[in-house]
């Protein structure tokens, strides 16, 4: 299964130890095995990127990926396993971790899911 999602988020975005918490989070409520994770935090000096956090989770299914545009209250998320899981589950931690504008329903610009 695979989920990819662009949600316009409301806290957190460029907050390190928030972003692995979430990780952390959706590995343990999906039931997932993570093998290995990295976090790092940048800034682009002023570009038109802007600063941001890259994170990206191994687990033995797959991989978990995020990526955060603080300075767009924009948050890219990917969640690829070879298990079926409850997407609804990571809407819920997405909402918890980063808040999503201006409602749960109406800040996701992009939520797509392709079943195996």
């Amino acid at each position: 299964m695979h989920f990819l999602a662009d949600a316009l988020c409301s806290h957190s975005l460029a907050d390190v130890d928030v972003v692995q918490g979430f990780m952390d989070a959706v590995v343990k409520e999906l039931g997932l095995h993570r093998i290995e994770g990295y976090v790092h935090s940048f800034d682009n000096g002023g570009t038109v990127y802007g600063s941001g956090i890259s994170a990206h989770t191994l687990i033995a299914e797959s991989h978990i990926q995020v990526h955060t545009a603080p300075e767009r209250n924009l948050l890219q998320l990917d969640v690829h396993s070879c298990r079926d899981f409850d997407i609804g589950v990571i809407k819920s931690l997405v909402v918890q971790f980063f808040g999503v504008r201006p409602s749960p329903t109406e800040g996701w610009r992009l939520s797509l899911t392709i079943d195996h």
